[in-house]
């Protein structure tokens, strides 16, 4: 049964999928654009950490909330606003930037979002700056406007829920009032006034007739719907004149208090500002706009107060140094190629703006979630690799807070489980808790303490369900079977959930060795063992069965499904040998036949962006270079300017497009996607430093591309299973056919059996010759292409001289290389058709 239904429904899901594929390609996307976009139509989050929602940067630049939609028109004529290509902040600060020309001036747009006063008490705002430059040598005119409607998800790449309080999304209404206020600054909240003569002071109706002649309106002015600000000008160097709707002639009045009413569709445009000025030759000029996440009630003293008085400067200096703080607090990373830098930066910033606080606080328990428009929910299985991440970029109070949340969800009968049938949540809670074990030790004990029930009813749980069966010779034992038709679209028992169980074992082994329960650890043991050989057992039947290739079930004679849990075979846990036959021919095959545009795909029809790290991380193992550096700037090219990365949905070699759509259904795969942004900055960690057994690995890969100037390659304070270590390659003189560096490390402590460090050779390095400088107490040997340091003791700074020798030259391997690879094969596909 669980055969035929899979084959029913595996099939189905192809044939939808297949039936929404097709999309043609814009070959001119990336023609005159200053650097590389992968998306067509890219989208950006604007949001803080710890709050449950963000704006969307919109793909053509405007501002989205759903609650309304703000959007720009620029020039004489008004032009709508309309730039795929962004960047951010330095390269990576949640500053969203891009420029557009109109009447021969440059029109520069800023944006961020921060908290108009208290970290994660008050509202989060939008702050938006126009700058206008005359880099002519004629006058020349400034036009700008500005106007919103209600969002709506449905519209052309919107999505998201902003809510307008805790538990109340906004909804629109034909019956709200809308009207536009002039407000005026105020020294001192509530100095020596009445609060309504205060109000009335600062909110007074914009008098304008607009007439031929009369001048327009300067400072500050809200549009307000429903007695909420929805934005505000602050146009002190622009004339503003107000419109009802865009295609109004005449200003709107407010001699007398007039609302208005008239916007019967959520498409409609209304609240209209439209800033005029004349610029001389050279000039710069700015405006300010403030656009709350969600709207501001009029009757809000005290955030009107800091509404009106904020200033561009005062706020983007809180902005950069509340991102710059999150980032002291980790591990130092650099790496001398601009976009793997910015990535890795923008990729840990994406993560911590998603972490979401429960019930209002984050003081012991934390949510991850994947992102604010589309994933904005909690799923154990992110949450274990999140947690993992956080730890080995030196953030272990995040990842104990975010282990502290998977125990609420835990099911009566011991089993952890975020969504029905998911029973890989078993095994990567238990595998989660060893890694913070392993690198946190002692520090971890009270995490450990606290939990213990919860640890021993899942172990119970597994006993129950799963262990009975490996000790009758009648059953076998594996994880239990589901409906659930999962990311591997099969019913019946998953590959995955069962190399996740064997993990989750695993990791629990480190947790009673923290305990020092000797008794419980022997019988984890042996139950590990049945259960590894019962499952061992069915994979290696299963392979034979599948040209040697680990399905993603295990139902024998069933060969469908997705890939998926079947991939993660040496990693992040060893549960087969890595020269193991299954090992080398899932991961071989896989690459070689079911990649496009050289990343991972989900079923034949789409790109599969952070699959591909899979792959990846286990040829790091393989000592596969060459293979993984393919697919490390595989996933660098399929980014956007802003560095985000994305899930599935977009086909290959058509427009570039995360919307599948047919008939009436539309869905969108949004970027920023958190899981690429782990994925990423966990797979160069791994390339830069990472533990196999009892020995620390360095630089298992690196890019000719960092070795061909003078530059470091350094990741600093990193923890590991070992300890905290700092490893640094300076690159003293590049020649024609060898490199000489100097390789540091810095140890501080050693915190468990460490029996070597050891470099791999580069594979375009021929030989490495080495000399150490005043080491004698350590030994360092050449062995079958690795550098191997042995000896070695706590507190101690290694210092080694290294020259490494090439033949020819270093090969053409880079993030530009890939990028200009990928543009000629993706334009040569294109007109194959």
């Amino acid at each position: 049964m669980d055969n035929f239904r899979s084959f029913l429904h595996y099939h189905l899901f192809k044939l939808g999928l297949r039936l929404m594929r097709y999309k043609h390609a814009d070959l001119t996307m990336d023609e005159d654009e200053e650097e590389f976009c992968y998306f067509a139509k890219p989208v950006m989050q604007l949001g803080l950490p710890y709050e449950g929602t963000a704006s969307m940067v919109t793909h053509e630049g405007y501002l989205y909330n759903e609650s309304s939609e703000l959007r720009f028109w620029i020039g004489k004529n008004l032009i709508p606003v309309n730039k795929r290509v962004k960047r951010l902040k330095n390269g990576y600060l949640p500053e969203v930037i891009y420029k557009q020309e109109a009447d021969n001036l440059i029109y520069e747009f800023r944006m961020f979002q921060i908290w108009l006063d208290e970290e994660m008490n008050s509202t989060p705002i939008n702050l938006i700056k126009v700058l206008i430059k005359n880099n002519t040598d004629t006058i020349g005119d400034a036009n700008v406007a500005t106007g919103y409607k209600f969002g709506s998800k449905f519209d052309d790449h919107r999505g998201g829920i902003i809510k307008r309080d805790a538990n109340k999304p906004m909804k629109f209404s034909m019956k709200w009032e809308y009207l536009f206020k002039k407000q005026e600054d105020v020294t001192e909240e509530g100095e020596g006034r009445k609060q309504e003569e205060e109000r009335g002071k600062r909110e007074k109706d914009v008098a304008e007739k607009g007439g031929e002649g009369e001048d327009a309106n300067t400072g500050k002015v809200s549009s307000i719907r429903d007695g909420h600000i929805i934005y505000q000008c602050h146009s002190n160097q622009f004339k503003v004149r107000c419109f009802r709707f865009l295609d109004d002639e005449e200003p709107y009045s407010l001699q007398k208090p007039n609302p208005y009413k008239g916007v019967w569709r959520k498409s409609k445009f209304t609240g209209i500002m439209r800033f005029n000025k004349s610029m001389q030759p050279g000039e710069t000029s700015d405006l300010l706009l403030v656009y709350p996440r969600y709207p501001i009630s009029s009757d809000n003293e005290k955030e009107i107060h800091k509404l009106i008085s904020l200033q561009w400067e005062n706020f983007e200096q809180k902005f950069t140094d509340l991102w710059n703080k999150m980032f002291e607090n980790g591990i130092e990373l650099s790496i001398p190629e601009e976009k793997v830098q910015n990535t890795s930066k923008t990729s840990l910033m994406n993560n911590f703006m998603c972490l979401t606080a429960i019930d209002g606080s984050i003081d012991k328990e934390i949510e991850q979630h994947v992102n604010r428009f589309q994933y904005n929910d909690f799923w154990l299985r992110d949450g274990a690799f999140f947690s993992k991440m956080y730890n080995i970029f030196g953030y272990p109070d995040i990842a104990e807070k975010i282990i502290r949340c998977f125990m609420r969800n835990q099911k009566k009968n011991g089993v952890f489980m975020s969504h029905w049938g998911q029973y890989d949540g078993f095994g990567q809670v238990l595998w989660s808790i060893g890694e913070h074990i392993k690198i946190n030790h002692e520090k971890a004990l009270d995490l450990a303490e606290k939990i213990i029930p919860n640890v021993q009813d899942a172990i119970d749980w597994f006993s129950q369900n799963v262990y009975e069966d490996c000790v009758d010779e009648t059953k076998i034992g594996l994880m239990p079977s589901t409906n659930v038709l999962d990311n591997e679209q099969i019913s019946g028992r998953y590959t995955g959930h069962n190399i996740w169980a064997w993990n989750g074992l695993s990791g629990i082994e480190e947790y009673y060795k923290l305990l020092k329960q000797d008794e419980e650890l022997n019988k984890l043991k042996e139950m590990k063992s049945n259960f590894s050989k019962d499952f061992r057992n069915r994979l290696e039947q299963c392979a034979v069965k599948n040209q040697n290739f680990a399905p993603p079930g295990l139902n024998i004679d069933a060969k469908i499904g997705i890939d998926w849990g079947n991939l993660l075979l040496i990693y992040p846990g060893l549960f087969l040998d890595k020269e193991h036959s299954v090992v080398s021919t899932t991961i071989d095959k896989y690459r070689n036949e079911k990649y496009a545009e050289g990343i991972a795909t989900y079923t034949p029809y789409f790109l599969h962006h952070y699959l591909t790290e899979r792959i990846a991380q286990q040829n790091i193992i393989r000592n596969k270079q060459k293979e993984v550096l393919e697919d490390f700037y595989a996933m660098l090219v399929h980014t956007g300017s802003c560095n985000g990365g994305f899930e599935w949905c977009i086909p290959p070699y058509c427009n570039r497009d995360y919307y599948l759509g047919i008939w009436r259904f539309k869905f969108y795969n949004f970027p920023p996607h958190g899981w690429f942004a782990l994925a990423f900055n966990t797979l160069l960690r791994n390339m830069l430093i990472r533990e196999e057994e009892n020995n620390l690995f360095i630089f298992s890969v690196i890019s000719p591309e960092w070795l061909k100037t003078t530059q470091k390659i350094s990741i600093l304070d990193a923890p590991t299973y070992f300890g905290k270590f700092s490893v640094t390659l300076d690159i003293k003189d590049v020649g024609e056919s060898q490199i000489e560096s100097k390789l540091e490390l810095k140890i501080n402590s050693i915190k468990r059996g460490l029996d070597s460090i050891r470099m791999p050779y580069p594979f375009y390095i021929d030989e490495i010759e080495v000399k150490k400088k005043n080491n004698d107490e350590i030994s360092v040997e050449r062995a079958e292409r690795l550098l191997i340091i042995s000896d070695i003791k706590p507190k101690t700074d290694i210092e080694l001289t290294l020259t490494m020798k090439f033949k020819g030259s270093l090969p053409n391997v880079s993030y530009q290389s890939a990028v200009d690879n990928y543009k000629k094969e993706f334009r040569e596909k294109i007109n194959s058709r």
